[in-house]
């Protein structure tokens, strides 16, 4: 292959660059409680350590949980969850007032998202490649941390068979000489670097 077909590779006219964003009704209640326990313990509670600590737990199982691919019910194991009820338990006899304003709301909203068995994100995945599915299609999802094998097994379940997937963190994908008839980055685009 000379340098000129292999610029061809690389040519941007006939490629379309879209942003989509997926919302859950799961999620968003669990988001918006978060924030509002982040703007309480900040003005009211003078970012009081210990509930610093339990705003960066919620923060953490919020980003597992909207990151993930798997069902709700199956993103956050078990000892996630039960340190999270225990924060819940340790602030309503530290702060009764706090628990029964702002806590309760966010304990109400992360039972919701963990008894959920659907995932919005994996949902539109599947969908949208489905879409643009065609024999021979090579198609690439690009996440910022490595998928699961268990959301690779149920990624390649929700697409039609035929489809060529490869799966690839940000840093694998820009190593890998490949090329893709259709690349899927999963995540915030602030999480991947200019191409």
């Amino acid at each position: 292959m000379n340098f000129n077909n292999l610029l061809e590779l690389y040519n941007l006219m006939d490629r379309t660059v879209l942003f989509n964003h997926v919302e859950s009704n799961e999620l968003l209640p669990f988001a918006n409680s978060i924030e509002k326990f982040k703007l309480e313990i900040k003005k009211r509670y003078e970012n009081d350590d210990h509930l610093a600590e339990v705003l960066n737990l919620l923060k953490k199982i919020f980003f597992k949980l909207a990151s993930s691919l798997l069902p709700y019910n199956k993103a956050i194991n078990k000892d996630s969850e039960d340190h999270v009820l225990s924060k819940f338990i340790q602030i309503k006899k530290s702060y009764p007032e706090l628990f029964t304003k702002v806590v309760l709301p966010i304990a109400k909203s992360f039972k919701q998202v963990i008894e959920s068995t659907n995932n919005y994100l994996y949902e539109h995945l599947c969908n949208y490649i489905n879409i643009k599915a065609e024999a021979g299609l090579k198609v690439a999802i690009v996440t910022k941390r490595a998928i699961t094998i268990e959301e690779r097994l149920l990624i390649q379940n929700g697409l039609k068979s035929f489809l060529k997937v490869s799966f690839f963190t940000e840093n694998s994908f820009r190593k890998d000489k490949e090329t893709f008839d259709e690349v899927v980055f999963v995540g915030n685009p602030s999480y991947f670097g200019e191409y």
